[in-house]
C-alpha cells in the first residue's frame, strides 16, 4: 500500500463536516458526514447538508482503498456507481485516473489536502453543463 494513500485514507476517515461550493451558481452549503467503515478498505460516507437558500440535499459515497488508488462510487439508490479512481500526481494531490462519462456529460475530479483539510473539486463539462464543485472535507 502506498504510503501518500493510507495518508489520504486516514483523512478520509476521519471526516466529520463537510462544505460544498457550486462555484458555477455562486452556491454554498455545509453540512454533516456520516461514516461507515464496511471493513478495513471500504468507507461509506452519507452526507446530509443544507444549502444557505435553506434548502437541504444528500448524497451518499463509497471510498474504497486499493493497493495503487482510492475509488469513488455514488451510491445511487443504495447501488454504486462507479465515479472515479483517484491515483497519485504530486504531494498532497490525487487527480482521477479517468474522467467519468454521464451521456454527453465529463466528470473530472481531483482530490488534495490543503491547509490540513481534504478538498474534492469537481470539474462538469458537456453540452448543458458547465461547472465546477468544490466540497472540503472536516
Amino acid at each position: 500500500m502506498e504510503q501518500f494513500l493510507l495518508f489520504f485514507w486516514d483523512r478520509l476517515s476521519s471526516v466529520k463536516t463537510f462544505t460544498r461550493h457550486e462555484i458555477s451558481k455562486n452556491l454554498l452549503g455545509k453540512g454533516k458526514v456520516s461514516l461507515e467503515k464496511k471493513g478495513p478498505h471500504t468507507l461509506l460516507f452519507k452526507e446530509r447538508g443544507t444549502w444557505e437558500n435553506q434548502v437541504e440535499f444528500s448524497n451518499s459515497f463509497c471510498f474504497s482503498l486499493k493497493p495503487s488508488s482510492i475509488s469513488l462510487a455514488h451510491l445511487r439508490y443504495e447501488k454504486p456507481v462507479f465515479l472515479l479512481e483517484f491515483i497519485y500526481k504530486e504531494k498532497d494531490v490525487l487527480v482521477a485516473k479517468e474522467p467519468y462519462l454521464c451521456g454527453e456529460d465529463v466528470y473530472f475530479a481531483t482530490l488534495k489536502i490543503e491547509n490540513n483539510v481534504l478538498v474534492l473539486n469537481w470539474r462538469v463539462s458537456g453540452p448543458k453543463k458547465n461547472e465546477e464543485i468544490q466540497c472540503s472535507y472536516f
